[in-house]
This record gives C-alpha cells, sequence and structure tokens, in this order.
C-alpha cells in the first residue's frame, strides 16, 4: 500500500511562500491593469498544510457565498488555480469590468467577464511561477461557480485529486481601494506529485 507523501518542511513551506509571494505579485499588477490601474494591493501570501475537511472552512463554510473561477494548470506541473470573491464582490469587479451594473446572480456576460478576470489574473501568476521555476505552465479555460464556499472549495478538490487527504494551498487576498472596492482570495493547489517536482525545482 503507497504510503501517504510527507507534508512540506518548514523550508520547504517558506520557499513556496517565495513562489507564491513572486506569483500573486505579477498577479495583482495584472488584475490592477485590468480596472484601470487602479491601485491593487495583496496581503503577504501563506502557505497552508491543511487537512482537506478542514479547508472548506479555512475558506468561509457554507456561510460564506462566493464567486470562484477554477483552472486547471496543465505543462510541467498539474493542480488548480482559483480565484475567489464573496458575491457582493464579485458583483462589484463585473461592475468595475463592464461599466454596467449587475442582476441578483450573475448573467451570461458578467460570468464571461468573470472568468475572463481569473484567467488574466491566474496567467500572470503562473507565467511568474514558471519563469521562476524554468517550468512550461499554462492554465485551462476557467470553470465559474457561484455558491457557498464549502461547495465551491469541496469541487475544486475533488478535481484536484479526491484520494489526497492533505492539501498544500498557497493562498494570498488582494483589495482594490477604487470607486468600487472589491476584496478576494488567489489559491493555488498544486497535485501532490507536481509538489514534489516544485521543490525539487527550488533546490529544497
Amino acid at each position: 500500500m503507497a504510503q501517504p507523501p510527507q507534508p512540506p518542511s518548514d523550508l520547504q513551506l517558506d520557499a513556496l511562500r517565495e513562489v507564491a509571494n513572486i506569483g500573486c505579485g505579477n498577479a495583482a499588477s495584472a488584475l490592477s491593469r485590468l480596472v484601470g490601474g487602479k491601485r491593487v494591493s495583496i496581503e503577504v501570501p501563506r502557505a497552508h498544510v491543511v487537512e482537506v475537511d478542514d479547508l472548506t472552512a479555512l475558506m468561509g463554510g457554507h456561510e460564506r457565498q462566493v464567486v470562484a473561477a477554477t483552472l486547471e494548470i496543465h505543462g510541467q506541473l498539474a493542480g488548480r488555480v482559483m480565484v475567489m470573491l464573496e458575491r457582493t464582490d464579485a458583483h462589484r469587479l463585473c461592475e468595475l469590468l463592464l461599466n454596467a451594473p449587475t442582476e441578483p446572480r450573475l448573467r451570461e456576460a458578467e460570468r464571461s467577464a468573470f472568468a475572463e478576470a481569473a484567467n488574466i489574473i491566474a496567467s500572470a501568476c503562473l507565467s511568474a511561477i514558471g519563469q521562476l521555476t524554468g517550468l512550461a505552465l499554462v492554465p485551462s479555460v476557467p470553470q465559474v461557480d457561484e455558491d457557498d464556499a464549502a461547495s465551491v472549495v469541496e469541487e475544486l478538490l475533488e478535481r484536484s485529486d479526491p484520494s489526497v487527504g492533505v492539501a498544500v494551498v498557497l493562498e494570498t487576498r488582494f483589495a482594490a481601494t477604487a470607486a468600487l472596492p472589491f476584496e478576494g482570495q488567489l489559491l493555488v493547489v498544486p497535485h501532490p506529485a507536481s509538489l514534489k517536482t516544485l521543490l525539487q525545482r527550488l533546490g529544497v
């Protein structure tokens, strides 16, 4: 019977945080350009090692209503990237992108705008990580979900690898201080086998 992968050491987590810092910084710059040059700030990224069952609570559980776009990582690493905003913030972002008010639930044009924004953010993040590690990374077409945070995260992990009991999640929170303020989260969840490849490239 295969042994479960060992969780990253403190040194490896430090290296992963640095990767997240570079990737998320690039993503914040891309988001700033997307919303007309308005300032987008990010918190210091974190590298979580969490039980899969605990990740839903970390993201807000069933009480937090969100809009999230999930993208698969293709190329020399596998995994998922998720851009998650609370529902009201997602509507503000779409209003800013489309210069028009939104309905209580996002319409097709608004979902497309949110998906395109997520694609730009994820692509910028993966491009920076790829440049740092020398790995070719390409995001898939985003899948947009409008649901509670627990359901969205459970779906993220189910798509990633339902057999994994522990997930390593690179996470940061971002915020725009504009006329239509919004904030959200960027999550990168490497597949366990790809996490090993990533750490080897980082030399830890």
